[in-house]
């Protein structure tokens, strides 16, 4: 297994990996298997629709370069590491992907991974995570506007609280999302408003008759935009009671 390699998505897959070896070692060890289960696929959805998709290029060149090397050990490392992990959770289908990938005898006979513990790195990982958000946002907009990815736009101002740290990766959103120029803004109330709806079918049951004073101040309510997200399960005053969204975390 490697994890020496310096480009930025290898290090991404690599940092993304190790973070889903610690996650599930702590929700399996409070046997929180929905946990489990969602982070596994959360991860598999960076591997396959980001890192994958986005090294297509380095698979498929003509050269058997450095780079190309690196793409290939790196997407191993990735995939012997993840069937490692989720082997107590799919023990068939983990067992003949492991066993094609190295030959070896039994994915249920290998020790937990820890050889990407060097490769941790939460504020790449966060970065990048972020970066994915934005362009998945812009291809949901340009397919509601029924503007194809294959249509270069001038222009995607993105904007938002602390841009600062997605500054070196504007190069790498203009070409997931096909414009020319990404620009940065601050100013959120130039572009979008914020407004607060009530799902009335989830709350209704919960508060009963109340549900008609909590749509009235939804409506009358404006969201004022802190510059980061707002935690789920935080609700408002409505009827002399706080009401949540969500049931608030035991």
């Amino acid at each position: 297994l490697r994890a020496d390699s310096s480009h930025l998505l290898d290090r991404y897959l690599l940092a993304k990996t190790q973070e889903l070896v610690s996650g599930l070692e702590a929700d399996l060890d409070r046997y929180d298997l929905a946990a489990a289960c969602g982070r596994i696929v959360s991860h598999i959805d960076a591997l396959n629709n980001w890192y994958i998709r986005r090294s297509r290029p380095r698979f498929w060149k003509s050269e058997r370069d450095a780079d190309k090397q690196d793409a290939y050990d790196t997407l191993y490392t990735a995939l012997v590491v993840l069937c490692r992990v989720v082997s107590p959770l799919l023990p068939l289908v983990s067992e003949e992907i492991y066993r094609g990938l190295t030959g070896e005898e039994s994915v249920h006979l290998s020790d937990w991974p820890d050889q990407l513990k060097d490769a941790a790195d939460s504020e790449l990982v966060a970065e990048m995570d972020r970066v994915r958000e934005i362009c998945s946002a812009t291809l949901a907009l340009r397919a509601s506007e029924n503007a194809r990815v294959r249509q270069p736009l001038a222009e995607l101002v993105v904007a938002g609280g602390d841009n600062t740290k997605i500054q070196p990766y504007l190069d790498l959103i203009a070409d997931e999302v096909n414009v020319k120029r990404v620009e940065l803004s601050d100013d959120i109330s130039a572009y979008a408003t914020f407004g607060l709806k009530v799902n009335a079918k989830v709350l209704g049951p919960r508060i009963g008759g109340e549900i008609k004073s909590v749509l009235t101040a939804a409506k009358k309510r404006r969201v004022d935009y802190p510059g980061r997200r707002r935690r789920r399960g935080r609700g408002h005053p409505a009827s002399g009671r706080r009401v949540f969204a969500d049931p608030p975390a035991p």
